[in-house]
């Protein structure tokens, strides 16, 4: 029998490890990325490593209709579930992130 989440035990996804390699060992390419209160904000289309240590350090978020990309910091990560990635983010925040562009 399965028990839902109560008040006091809710029925979230899983915390992400505090661990930073276990924690992007979850990360696949096209997750689905969520915001506050579970709003899409886009696909998860690449990660970014910090040169110096290796360790990702934002996460590439493809968007909208002609397929932006944003870049948010890992620090904003919440969990990681099996098919999407929730942030600390407000969809209208979200939108304000400057698009990226390779160059």
């Amino acid at each position: 029998m399965t028990t839902l989440g109560t008040p006091e035990t809710p029925n979230t996804a899983p915390e992400i490890p505090a661990d930073t390699t276990e924690r992007t060992e979850r990360l696949q390419l096209e997750m689905w990325v969520l915001g506050e209160q579970g709003k899409s904000l886009g696909t998860l289309d690449a990660l970014q490593h910090d040169p110096a240590t290796g360790q990702v350090s934002g996460l590439m978020v493809r968007c909208g209709i002609v397929s932006q990309r944003r870049l948010v910091p890992m620090r904003l990560v919440t969990a990681v579930t099996d098919r999407s990635v929730q942030i600390q983010m407000t969809r209208a925040a979200f939108k304000l992130l400057p698009a990226w562009h390779a160059g």
